[in-house]
């Protein structure tokens, strides 16, 4: 500009998420976390989620974030520099947990939902409402082209039985599963059925009452930033423990918090994760007879694990409705919940084992409810069970073996690769599917089945 400030102009891709909707919520969410919430996030000077402008398309005019991305700092950044850097996000997400709503969906200007589902907010709030929710798990994988109920919603129960009812929907009308977590449907292994995935979600409904965490500081409706990666973060580039601004908030949502935190993603890492507890990660016990080459690698993946704690110990300290959420995220109800959502995809055969372990343990942990077990299997339910759960863990390793013959998980679950590799990868693909083959049939039929349950198909 002529005055020297950098603006950045973004139009959404198709893919991003639904017509206005998607916009319309991003603008109002960066709005309501910078003004209300005090949380850096760019300034919006215009925007329009309409199509039909001069523009020819939706588009947001934003401020420049000031700074660099945490990304080019946090290789060198201090033990002492990261620990202050995670005390900065701990306090944005207090200022979101002080803020809280009494519905779950999406943030918009009141004046932009007049013909739309909408849920008044506190006066607190003037100007914003709750409207439908801009989640992505509502769209992705072809989940947008259904009707389903995208809220808002006044209640968790009313959330969760809208996700499993829009997982039964896409379940009943599609012709193939998206984006499964192993390679299933060839010859003997395991097929994945529209039977079966309704059976269980079925099954969750009737116990989705006793699974829901009963503190309402783990359920309350809060507004989330669950992506938070090295390239969301901007910083000061000589105090790089400074939060400048926090990026991306479209398809940010409000959601009951046990369905919202994680350990944030800046703080991820390849390989085991820290044990339970507010202990610190040690070096292995054999630390003092191994290579020098081990020594660092295991210094360095202990450095790692006491980030990815120290973000846990800090909430523990300073933010406890955080700790105790993700204490509950590893409970069996949470994680039945978690699964539910995406069974669409995959994970019925996790969920049926995790029911029928509810199932075992219900005088154990709802024996005081007075009500008897809504879920009852026979032995030749479990059995069967078994056997499935069996199959379904050969095909996620024939997925990992996959991946790793194509260069690792990185080059991808949903087959994405960058324009400049693409040729390479789409050769190097062929072989492998070829290698997969030959390895896995024993005729021309069997062949053609395995043909058929490849992943990697041009939709």
């Amino acid at each position: 500009m002529k005055d020297g400030r950098q603006l950045v102009a973004k139009i959404p891709n198709p893919n991003a998420g639904l017509p206005f909707l998607t916009t319309a919520s991003e603008v109002a969410t960066m709005d309501f976390v910078r003004t209300v919430a005090g949380i850096p996030a760019p300034k919006v000077y215009a925007w329009s989620a309409h199509a039909n402008n001069t523009v020819g398309a939706e588009y947001i005019i934003m401020e420049k974030a000031e700074g660099v991305l945490l990304s080019t700092r946090w290789p060198s950044m201090s033990m002492e520099e990261k620990h202050q850097l995670i005390q900065s996000i701990i306090g944005f997400e207090r200022s979101l947990l002080a803020h809280p709503f009494g519905s779950i969906g999406g943030i918009y200007y009141e004046k932009d939902t007049a013909n739309m589902q909408n849920n008044s907010l506190p006066d607190a709030y003037t100007g914003y409402c709750v409207g439908p929710t801009p989640d992505r798990k509502f769209l992705e994988d072809g989940r947008r082209n259904f009707q389903t109920d995208k809220g808002p919603w006044n209640s968790t129960t009313d959330y969760i039985l809208a996700s499993t009812q829009r997982e039964r929907q896409c379940i009943q009308q599609s012709r193939r599963f998206p984006r499964p977590e192993g390679i299933f449907g060839g010859p003997h292994s395991y097929q994945p059925t529209v039977e079966g995935k309704i059976g269980v979600l079925n099954d969750f409904e009737k116990v989705v009452p006793f699974l829901i965490p009963k503190d309402h500081n783990v359920t309350m409706p809060v507004l989330w930033h669950s992506d938070l990666h090295h390239d969301n973060i901007f910083v000061d580039p000589k105090t790089p423990s400074k939060v400048l601004a926090i990026i991306d908030w479209q398809s940010a949502h409000i959601a009951p918090l046990f369905q919202q935190v994680i350990t944030p993603a800046f703080l991820d890492f390849e390989g085991p994760r820290p044990n339970e507890g507010l202990s610190a990660p040690s070096l292995p016990e054999s630390f003092e007879e191994l290579p020098p080459v081990e020594q660092q690698r295991a210094k360095a993946l202990r450095s790692q694990q006491s980030l990815f704690k120290l973000y846990e110990i800090q909430s523990a300290r300073g933010n406890r409705p955080v700790f105790n959420t993700l204490q509950a995220c590893n409970t069996l109800g949470c994680q039945i919940i978690s699964l539910a959502s995406q069974v669409y995809n995959d994970g019925e055969t996790v969920i049926r084992g995790q029911l029928m372990q509810l199932a075992e343990d219900w005088k154990q942990l709802h024996g005081n409810s007075g009500v008897p077990c809504p879920l009852v299997y026979t032995t030749d339910d479990i059995s069967k069970h078994e056997v499935d759960q069996l199959k379904w863990e050969e095909g996620v390793q024939l997925m990992e073996d996959v991946l790793d013959s194509l260069g690792g998980a990185e080059n991808g679950w949903q087959g994405w690769v960058s324009h400049d590799d693409y040729d390479q990868m789409k050769k190097k693909l062929e072989i492998v599917k070829g290698q997969f083959l030959d390895h896995m049939a024993t005729g021309h039929g069997e062949r053609e089945a395995w043909a058929k349950a490849w992943p990697f198909q041009d939709q």
